[in-house]
C-alpha cells in the first residue's frame, strides 16, 4: 500500500535551503582529487553528482523564470 505524505511549502523550502547550506559548506574542502573519488551512487564520481545537481538546478531556475513571465 502506498501512503501519500505532503509537507507544507514552508517546510519544503526550509529543507531545500538547509540542504543547499550543507552542500555550500562542503564544497570549499573539495580538491580535484576528491571530486574524482567515487560517490555513494554506484558508478558515479562526486563530479558526476555535482554536475547532475547543477543541471537540475539550472533547469528548475529556467522553469521558475518561465512561470513568472
Amino acid at each position: 500500500m502506498t501512503t501519500e505524505r505532503t509537507m507544507p511549502a514552508d517546510a519544503v523550502r526550509a529543507a531545500i535551503e538547509a540542504g543547499q547550506e550543507r552542500l555550500r559548506a562542503l564544497l570549499p574542502a573539495l580538491t580535484d582529487d576528491g571530486v574524482r573519488e567515487p560517490s555513494e551512487l554506484p558508478g558515479w564520481s562526486r563530479a558526476h553528482v555535482l554536475s547532475h545537481i547543477e543541471g537540475v538546478a539550472l533547469a528548475l531556475a529556467r522553469q521558475a523564470r518561465c512561470a513568472v513571465s
